[in-house]
């Protein structure tokens, strides 16, 4: 047992650590990509950088599962508006995709930090996987604020919309695409430590739904 905590005390500050060369590596390729006029060559600077954040996930991913297993994954909620929701979600999109959608105003108990790499993970899988726009709905339900992220893909089969969240599991669709299959496992652990809930449920023509419930103050 102390040998196994000890690996994962050396897995967790290695996944750690190489988050730093790699942000440095980042910000260094985005500064030469402003100046470079050529655009063969900023194609193949923006592909560094694509990289870079890919390992960043993997990174991130790999930390924070193994934080979890030590029992120091920590969330800080506080008392948030939910307009809140509007900056993450419109950041998270980077494809410009996202139908228009509003949000109820309304107060909720929120991980802001953590909620950026929840959305973060859920939108960028669905760009990744379905590759449609995306439709975000929203209502209060009960003692939660509900946000459906929802694409019109046509893949998702019935297990992978029932082991979206387990650990590891990668659907048929994420073949060819890099990844560790632990996003939708590390965003449902969040929420649920923010007294919420993630539901995967199919989208109106076949894709994925994931519904968030955001406890509300």
């Amino acid at each position: 047992i102390f040998l196994k905590k000890k690996n994962k005390e050396l897995i967790a500050s290695l996944s750690h650590d190489i988050k730093t060369p790699v942000a440095s590596i980042q910000a260094v390729v985005e500064l030469l990509s402003i100046q470079e006029k050529d655009h063969n060559k900023r194609n193949k600077l923006a592909s560094v950088i694509m990289k870079a954040e890919q390992i960043n996930l993997l990174a991130d991913n790999l930390l924070q599962t193994t934080l979890e297993e030590l029992e120091e994954w920590k969330v800080f909620v506080c008392e948030e508006s939910s307009e809140i929701l509007l900056n993450i979600i419109s950041s998270a999109d980077y494809k410009n995709c996202i139908l228009p959608f509003s949000i109820p105003p309304c107060l909720i108990n929120l991980d802001k930090n953590k909620a950026v790499q929840i959305f973060d993970n859920i939108i960028n899988n669905s760009y990744k996987y379905a590759n449609t726009p995306i439709k975000v709905e929203s209502e209060c339900v009960n003692r939660y604020l509900k946000v459906s992220i929802i694409d019109f893909g046509n893949t998702a089969s019935d297990e992978d919309i029932n082991l979206a969240t387990q650990k590891f599991y990668r659907g048929e669709n994420s073949r060819g695409y890099i990844g560790t299959g632990l996003g939708m496992y590390i965003s449902k652990s969040l929420i649920k430590k923010m007294g919420g809930e993630l539901l995967v449920t199919r989208g109106e023509v076949g894709g994925f739904c994931v519904c968030l419930y955001i406890p509300l103050v």
